[in-house]
């Protein structure tokens, strides 16, 4: 199938997407903080990137920001577990810099594998 990059500081939340994305077929790399998403992007850019944006070292703003100047065609999903109006926020300027889909957490496997599949497919 597809070749995602899960980039989330919280190990418990990069193997569940895992776990669900893996069960659907696709191949998924990690990360755990936006600039190591970066190395890995560049590295080998995937077909989607699924990544949080309240993370140490290097941010899911900066990170979008620095894919998009690298790869202006990333289809970037953008998560956020922060406070309601935080994460809101959070997601809502993601949304305005380039990010596909915006996903609040907690995740379901439904919403995870819908936003997936109308990215891949050119429909967010």
């Amino acid at each position: 199938m597809a070749r995602l990059l899960v980039i989330d500081d919280e190990a418990l939340v990069r193997r569940a997407l895992r776990r669900i994305l893996e069960g659907a077929g696709h191949q998924v790399t990690e990360a755990a903080d936006g600039a190591a998403g970066m190395i890995a992007f560049l590295a080998a850019p995937q077909d989607v990137v699924i990544c949080d944006m309240v993370m140490p070292v290097q941010d899911g703003l900066a990170t979008l920001r620095h894919m998009l100047a690298a790869c202006p065609t990333v289809k970037f999903i953008a998560m956020s577990g922060g406070g309601r109006s935080s994460a809101g926020s959070l997601l809502d300027v993601a949304a305005r810099v380039g990010a596909r889909v915006t996903l609040d957490k907690p995740l379901s496997k439904a919403t995870v594998l819908d936003a997936v599949t109308g990215v891949l497919a050119g429909t967010p």
